[in-house]
């Protein structure tokens, strides 16, 4: 389900409606393989920049993001709320697909007025035989399989400082995980194709202005917890 998806409309017909006085670029392919440039407009006040990763131009979710980057830079071109944000980077990167399901980690980077910046990152998935799919839909107990999740969690910010590492592993997963903003879930990718190597969790800095910390479920951690009709889908 692509929960950011708004309108389908075609970019070309949707961007001029409402970027009025915007010096605008859209579609502008860089890498098809890699990073393509989407859409970039600016004034005098605001630069606005959406890029994409291994997403192919023209499938259905491409034109969802694209739908999303409309709608964003719609709203931070109008909102006075964001009157002192300078820059807007978005970056959409399909992380992995396997069978009918594609999973996409989006990320956003406001520049302020001042030298301060923020970042958040959202996901998504779509999968192309159940519009309604969830990322916990993989699972067959999925209060056993949070709870692995958590616990694999609180294992990966105990390694995180070495130095620190009998005073980490004394404390509660409560304790480990109370200053970390809970980030997305979305699939990893394999060195197989049309596979997945299990899930990669976000952990969002609290006041957003660093990099999360990612850690990786590698499928021999995850697949017992996998449903068997998904069971394949796994590496």
């Amino acid at each position: 389900m692509i929960v950011f998806a708004v309108v389908l409309t075609t970019v070309w017909m949707m961007f001029p409606v409402f970027i009025q006085n915007w010096k605008a670029n859209a579609g502008l392919e860089a890498n098809e393989t890699t990073q393509r440039r989407l859409f970039e407009a600016y004034d005098e006040r605001l630069h606005f920049r959406a890029v994409s990763s291994n997403i192919r131009s023209g499938s259905s979710l491409h034109k969802a993001i694209m739908a999303d980057v409309g709608t964003s830079a719609k709203q931070f071109q109008q909102s006075s709320d964001t009157s002192q944000v300078i820059r807007v980077d978005l970056q959409y990167e399909l992380t992995a697909k396997a069978g009918p399901i594609m999973s996409v980690l989006r990320k956003e980077t406001l520049f302020f007025d001042g030298g301060n910046w923020r970042i958040t990152y959202a996901s998504t998935l779509q999968n192309r035989l159940d519009p309604n799919f969830l990322i916990e839909d993989v699972f067959q107990n999925k209060s056993a399989a949070s709870s692995h999740i958590r616990f694999r969690i609180c294992q990966e910010l105990a390694s995180l400082k070495p130095s620190e590492k009998t005073t980490s592993l004394s404390k509660s997963c409560d304790e480990r995980i109370s200053g970390f903003d809970f980030g997305p879930m979305v699939f990893s990718p394999s060195s197989n194709p049309n596979l997945f190597n299990g899930l990669t969790v976000y952990l969002n800095d609290p006041d957003h202005n660093k990099e999360p910390i990612e850690v990786a479920i590698p499928s021999d951690k995850l697949k017992t917890f996998v449903r068997k009709d998904y069971q394949d889908l796994f590496e």
